[in-house]
């Protein structure tokens, strides 16, 4: 367990909000395509919110480490799932879909920030991104 002493506050901050190392304000990104296949997973949000959208921050987790750097796209996607259907009495594939897009802001190791800049519907931890190429 940890603990630290808040001086500065950009917004309100809630019980059980996580604290990590301020990351530098990116005011100008450079889109640059990415150069091998990559694909990884939403695993957080700024202010730990349940769905986002355009202009959301998320949290992905692909890194330095698979060669990911500041301006790079990936496209994000719902995975298959199954589900029961009365209809045809038993589980059927609900097929992947195609939920927005996110530039990446700033690259760590093992992980990237990114701002949602595209969103059909709202993405949430888990759903699958793809390096655009």
């Amino acid at each position: 367990m940890s603990s630290a002493k808040i001086t500065y506050s950009y917004r309100e901050i809630t019980r059980g909000a996580r604290i990590r190392p301020l990351e530098p304000f990116v005011k100008e990104v450079v889109l640059k395509k990415g150069v091998q296949e990559t694909h990884g997973y939403v695993v957080a949000t700024l202010n730990n919110i349940e769905l986002s959208g355009r202009g959301d921050i998320v949290y992905i987790d692909v890194g330095q480490e698979e060669g990911i750097v500041p301006g790079n796209t990936f496209s994000i996607y719902k995975l298959p799932r199954r589900a029961f259907d009365p209809d045809a009495g038993g589980e059927v594939v609900i097929p992947g879909a195609l939920l927005g897009k996110l530039v990446v802001l700033n690259v760590q190791k093992e992980a990237a920030t990114g701002i949602i800049i595209e969103s059909a519907r709202q993405i949430e931890r888990g759903d699958v991104v793809r390096l655009d190429l």
